[in-house]
């Protein structure tokens, strides 16, 4: 991430709802709250998020089958 997103607080989010969806969709991963922040983020970037996660490490393979 090369720089910090602009933080939604939650009665904006909830207000610009499409607004926020639309920038998500586009690629711009959404931040909302600032005490405990959630990420509103692409399908498409979450499926690629999920993907990775289930990649395992060419190292942590090769310690754990050798």
């Amino acid at each position: 991430m090369a720089g910090r997103m602009p933080v939604w607080s939650v009665p904006d989010a909830k207000s610009k709802l499409s607004e926020l969806l639309r920038r998500a969709r586009r690629g711009e991963s959404q931040i909302i709250g600032a005490q405990e922040p959630c990420v509103v983020l692409s399908m498409a970037a979450f499926d690629e998020l999920q993907r990775k996660a289930g990649e395992v490490h060419l190292g942590r393979w090769l310690i754990e089958n050798t």
